[in-house]
Order: C-alpha cells, then structure tokens, then sequence
C-alpha cells in the first residue's frame, strides 16, 4: 500500500472511530448512573444480644466476653467495641481497612459462625445473638407521614399500607417503618383473685401456650385428595384470647376473661417516638436497589404516591425529610453546569490564546476526551457523582496539554514550510513518549487518594479512576485523533507567516526573562525559596479537613438527658425545642426521633443506636448558607433554657468520618478509676473554647432499687431470685407468656398484674 493511500485510510478509520465515540459518550452519558455521593461500604457491623433481667456486670461477663472472645479470633476484625447495659450486649465490630466490598458477605458469613458456635455456650436466657451488617441500607427517600386528628394506629396502618404499594415499584430496593408503635395483648390479673379462684400465674401461662403455639396438623386422604385436617380453637382474636377455657386446680372451668382483663393496647414505654413539626408519625424510608438509578428509582415512586392520593385519607399528610432523587438531580445538573462551563471557558481561552481554528480544534479533542471518558466509566461502574464529576472537573486543565502540544507543533512545522501531514507526524515522533511520561506522573499524583485503603479511599476511588481515564484518553487522542485533524482543518501559513515559528513579541520577551533569571541565578533561587516559605505559611493558616462540609440545606441537633430519662420526658423537651426553631427565620421543617437516630438517608449519615435517653431533632432550611446562624442559636438556647439535657447541633460533612473527630478509649480494671478518668477527659476538653459535643459513652450514673432478699427464708419456702424477678416483671413491665398471630404479624401477649395494686415503689414489699 502507498503512503498516500494509507494515510487516506488512516484518516478515514480516525474520521469513523471519533464519530462512534461521539454517539457512544452521548449515549453512555445519558445511562450512567446518579447518585449523590459515591457508593461506598461501611466495614462495620453489630452483633446485639438481649439477656432479659441481667444486671450490666451480668450481661458484661456472662454475654459480650466470650462473644468478643469469638469475635476477635476472625483475622479479618481490626478491633471490636462494646457496650452492657441492664439487659442487652451491644458488640460493634470493625474490619481492617485492607478488606474492601467484596470481600464484606464472606466475612460476615464467618462472623456469624463464629457468634452462632460462641451463643451455645451463653446462659440460657440470652440470646439468640443478632448481627446486623445492613449499615449500607440507605432510604434515599425518607417520609414522615403524619395527620391531623389521627391517631398513631390509623397512620400505622396508612404507613403499612403504603410501605406494601412502594415495594411494587420498580427499582425500589426496601421499604422500612421507624416509629411503629409495638401492640401487644394484656392480661391484667389481680393475685388476690386469681387465689380466690383457685388459680395461678402458672395456669394461665400453660392454657395460652397450649392453645396458642402451632403444631402440625393430620392429612387424610378422600378421594384423589389429600386434605388438612385443622381443628378448631386458634386464638384469631381477643375475643378468642377472652373465650379461652381454664381450668382451676379444683376441676372448674373459667373463661379466662372472667379471670383476666384482656385487652389490646400499646407497649409502654414506646421503643421511639417521633414527630413532624408537632405531629407524631412514622417515618417511611425507601432505598434503590444495589445499583439502581436513584433518579429513575424517585420518578416511579413520586408517580406511585400520586395514584395513591385518591387512597389517602384525607388529612394525611406527607413531610419530606430527604428527597434524595431530587438532590441528585440538582447536584449531577449542578456540576454537570459546572462541567460545561468549564470545557467554555477553556474553549474561549484557547480561542483567545492559538486561534480561531486550532482553539475549536482542541475544544473538539477535549470534548471527544470528554465522551470518550463517559463510555470507559459506564463499563467500569463509575456513576454520575460529586466525586467523578468533580475529577472530571479537576481534570479539564490537564486534558487539553497533550492536544496543545501537538497543535502547536503543527503550526510550528507548517511555518518551518512543511506539510501540515509532515509537521503532524513529525510532532507526534517527538513529544509522544514525553507526553506519555508527563501524563502518567499527572496521574499518579492522585493515586493516594484514589488507593487508600480506608475509607477514604473508598469514598474518593472514583476519582482516581476518573483521573487516569479521562488523562489517558486524552494522550491516546492527542497521537492519534489531533494530526489527523490538524492536518484537515489547520491553514496553512501565508507566505508571510512562515520562519521562525518563535519570532513574536510574546516569545522574545518570554525568553529575555528567562536570560534574565538565568543570568541572576542567585536572586531567582532566593525569589523562589520566600514564595515557597509563604505559601507553606499561608497553608498552614488556611481551615484543615480532607472533606468539606455538606451544602445539604439541612442540620441535626443530638439531645442527651440524663441517662435513664423516660423516652416520654425526652419527646416533650424535643417537642419544646422544635416549636422554638420553627420560629426561627428560614426554617422550613423540624423532624423530631425520641429514643434513637433517624433512617440512615444519606451513606455518610451515621444514626445513634437505641437509648431512651436520647433525641435527635432534623432541621431543614431554606438554604445551607443560614445553617451556621441558626446552629450558634440553638446552640445558645440548650444552654440557657435546658439545663437538665445536653445537646450540640451538627452540619453534615461530605464523606465518611462523620462521628467524633477526637476520641479517645480508656483501657482497665477498675471502673471507678475508668469513670474518674473519663471525668478528666471531658473536663480537659471542655476548657478548650474550639471544643464541644464532649461526652462519654458510659453516661451517667443510674439510680437503682436493690431489694434484699432473705436467703434463708428464700430457701425455706423454694424461692429463686428468678422467682422474685419474675414476680417484679408481672407487678410493673408485664411478662411474655405467649404469642398472638394476625396475618403477618407476631403479636406479644403480655402478663401483668392490674395497675391498682401496685402503683408505687412504696408498695415494693407487698409484691414479694
């Protein structure tokens, strides 16, 4: 083949590969996924264990020890934390950073094993264990559905009406309820009555659970059938529950009605409580499924309430505590307006700069790069994010070098009097590999962050790999794609225009300053060195955090009471608190969660597990730019006008590290030293003006009700220390003696003795 028909061809097999690169990148572009931050997984999970009427220490020895000891034996945990309260083991376990997503299901896998051999060996009122590593469950979109004159069980059932219609749709991942209240079935009995009868606790507990409990029932054959053979009885409602059939110790047959007061109410005290601006409500989360369009997902469920509206009672009302889709929206439209404008003003620059023809020229390389960058993303899973639009943002300055280099080695051979052809290829011979090299040392300059192994580098990968495609396509363009163009497009020079390609007045004085720095090498080096030392001095002023804070027009403020605050005391100072900031200028809503943290709706949102003693309230404004006013308010109104409560408002930051950025862990024996110590700590703390939201994780001392058992009259009449615990749980909690069944629904049925017998602590001795 001749040169002039290879470089036809050549030109041809560019012209074509472009144009397929053009529509591939349109059409990549338009499919990526969107997210709002980047996907990443949280390498911690939580192992819960309840030991009902275990006293801490009880729990602490006998529970989170020998599961930690398991726990620990997996190589892949970094370290473990833990926390025993009265009556449940809280284990949170944290794997290395070496271990990323896809090796999160096997470890969890061998976690499990190793906490479900470990549970055998536990007391027999513990457990089971439950480990939890759904931390990466985000409910992009959070709704707290509350009603005017309803009541907390009417916008209970509405919120299971709606959480079964959202699961239909497509690209919805899960649907999860916060704040349901917990029903249960009460048997309120009178000791005194129940001896006067004839008979006990223990009767009672033996009829419902062998009426209650399911057994297999008998098949027989009629015909070609085969049919089930289920007898009558099932306890199918309260009245059923009432109807019961006990027998005394003397033979008599009583309803258990007339023995007991059945009735159906809720669990108090609630497990958490929550509000929208005043109402109370039940939060609706819905997630994407795993690598679902987010955007695409929220129009199908925006489109799904609509048709429900008509099913909606009216009153209902839905509050929007995140919006997730649209967020994601605005803020991939945000940067990709920031992209554009970008590419313009290097466009214009170049315009200005090299021309007409070369500017348009390398705007049309940078935008081929550009798509080129999109089509190599869709195959690598790289979504539209903050972090892979912003590298490609990052990156725009870079991506035109390479295409200037050999533009402007075009134009200078075309003015030496060779062919643009020649020029082009005589170019690309000597600057290839040096553009290789420069492009290469571009790119590593992001590569720690990008390979981090924590999760940071989780967090930020993706602009690394954005980095080394977009910089990488760019060279391979710039070789290929730009001579060939250039030879296509670029004029030749005018007679006059030809010479020295550096003769103009830019580069004359561009070169006497550089003799001139030369020639003063001493003074340039010195000139150097205080430019250096001021820009090392003016960074080290300049605010530090790796990742900035949220511009999310929202904020949330954590309310501690005193530790062992009913979760009712805690509602009302939140209550009291959010009819205050609803009067603050530019506040749109205020959610109030008593006795936990929201659903997780945003990946780098970290919500507080369950304590009764604590309330967190979500602010939502008008914009982020009054979010640091309103926190210095809120901040000064806890202090003066809730003495009894501690409370600290916080903006969220973009990427992980959103929990306590100083923290320290104290090791020992002794936990009145370890108290005294945690004491000194916050004390420290607390005088340093830059510091707040100081606090411990063991709280403060509780007051408790030691009753003192006479163990030699205990043993006399067979009395067990769980005898008298059960006895305490019947007078004031109520004790689970069995199950009720409505649909999918397990419902306790709860025992306990009627409210007028024993109403105070003073009547403590009458129970035992």
């Amino acid at each position: 083949m001749n040169p002039a028909s290879w470089a036809l061809n050549y030109r041809v097999v560019t012209i074509v590969v472009s144009l397929v690169v053009l529509l591939a990148g349109i059409e990549a572009y338009l499919s990526l996924g969107r997210l709002e931050d980047p996907d990443f997984p949280l390498k911690q999970a939580v192992v819960v264990t309840p030991y009902p009427g275990a006293t801490p220490e009880e729990v602490a020895d006998e529970v989170t020890d020998p599961l930690e000891e398991a726990i620990q034996q997996l190589e892949q945990v970094d370290y473990v934390t833990s926390q025993s309260i009265a009556g449940r083991s809280t284990i949170k376990v944290f794997i290395r950073d070496q271990f990323g997503g896809d090796d999160l299901p096997q470890i969890w896998d061998e976690l499990r094993r190793k906490v479900s051999a470990a549970a055998v060996e536990l007391p027999p009122r513990a457990g089971p264990p439950r480990v939890n590593d759904d931390f990466g469950d985000v409910y992009g979109i959070l709704l707290y559905i509350y009603g005017d004159g309803f009541d907390i069980n009417d916008i209970h059932d509405f919120a299971k009406f709606l959480r079964d219609e959202l699961l239909l749709v497509e690209g919805v991942g899960g649907v999860a309820l916060q704040g349901e209240p917990r029903e249960a079935i009460y048997l309120d009995f009178s000791p005194a009555r129940l001896g006067a009868l004839g008979a006990d606790v223990r009767t009672l507990v033996n009829a419902l659970e062998g009426q209650g409990s399911v057994a297999p029932a008998a098949a027989v054959d009629v015909g070609r059938q085969r049919l089930a053979v289920v007898p009558s009885g099932e306890l199918d409602s309260v009245t059923a529950i009432r109807n019961l059939m006990v027998q005394t110790r003397e033979g008599v047959m009583l309803r258990l009605g007339d023995i007991a007061r059945v009735s159906r109410g809720f669990v108090d005290p609630p497990a958490s409580i929550l509000r929208f601006n005043d109402y109370r409500a039940i939060a609706v989360g819905v997630s994407t499924v795993a690598g679902g369009n987010v955007v695409e997902m929220g129009e199908a469920v925006q489109q799904r309430l609509d048709d429900l509206r008509q099913q909606t009672p009216v009153g209902i009302e839905f509050g929007v505590v995140s919006m997730q889709p649209k967020a994601v929206e605005r803020a991939v439209a945000g940067f990709t307006l920031g992209l554009v404008e970008s590419v313009v003003i290097v466009i214009g620059v170049l315009l200005l700069a090299m021309g007409l023809r070369a500017g348009l020229l390398i705007g049309g390389i940078l935008l081929l790069t550009i798509l080129g960058s999109f089509i190599v993303m869709k195959a690598l899973a790289v979504d539209l994010q903050r972090i892979s639009l912003g590298a490609l943002i990052i990156a725009l300055g870079m991506l035109v070098d390479n295409a200037i280099v050999v533009v402007e080695g075009i134009i200078a051979g075309s003015k030496q009097g060779l062919s643009r052809g020649e020029a082009g290829r005589r170019v690309v011979r000597q600057t290839a590999w040096p553009l290789l090299g420069a492009t290469v040392i571009a790119v590593l300059a992001f590569a720690p962050i990008g390979l981090s192994p924590d999760s940071t580098g989780d967090y930020t990968g993706s602009l690394f790999t954005v980095i080394w495609v977009s910089l990488g396509l760019s060279w391979v363009f710039a070789v290929t794609s730009t001579p060939v163009f250039g030879s296509m497009f670029l004029r030749s020079p005018r007679r006059e225009e030809t010479g020295d390609p550096y003769a103009g007045p830019v580069f004359r004085a561009f070169r006497a300053f550089l003799e001139r720095a030369l020639a003063w090498r001493w003074l340039t080096v010195v000139v150097l060195l205080v430019l250096l030392a001021t820009a090392v001095v003016g960074f080290g002023k300049a605010k530090q955090g790796f990742f900035p804070a949220s511009a999310r027009p929202q904020f949330m403020v954590d309310v501690w009471m005193r530790e062992s605050t009913r979760i009712e005391a805690v509602d009302d100072r939140l209550r009291e608190l959010a009819e205050w900031i609803l009067t603050l200028e530019g506040v749109t809503a205020v959610a109030t969660n008593a006795g936990s943290g929201a659903l997780r709706f945003e990946l780098t949102y970290s919500p507080e597990m369950s304590n009764a003693s604590y309330g967190q309230l979500l602010v939502s404004v008008e914009n982020d730019r009054i979010i640091d006013d309103l926190m210095a308010q809120i901040e000064q109104r806890l202090a003066s006008h809730y003495p009894d409560a501690r409370g600290w408002p916080w903006r969220m930051v973009l990427g992980p590290g959103g929990e306590a950025k100083i923290q320290a862990r104290v090791r020992g024996p002794d936990p009145d030293t370890l108290r005294a110590l945690g004491d000194q700590f916050e004390t420290i703390m607390a005088a340093d003006p830059y510091v707040k939201s100081i606090r411990t994780d063991w709280r403060q001392r509780t007051v408790r009700v030691n009753p003192i058992i006479d163990e030699a009259q205990a043993a006399r009449y067979g009395i067990t220390r769980r005898q008298v615990n059960q006895a305490l749980q019947l007078a004031f909690d109520g004790v689970n003696v069995g199950l009720y069944r409505e649909s999918n629904q397990l419902i306790p049925i709860l025992m306990r003795s009627e409210a007028d017998e024993v109403m105070s602590l003073n009547q403590l001795p009458d129970v035992l």
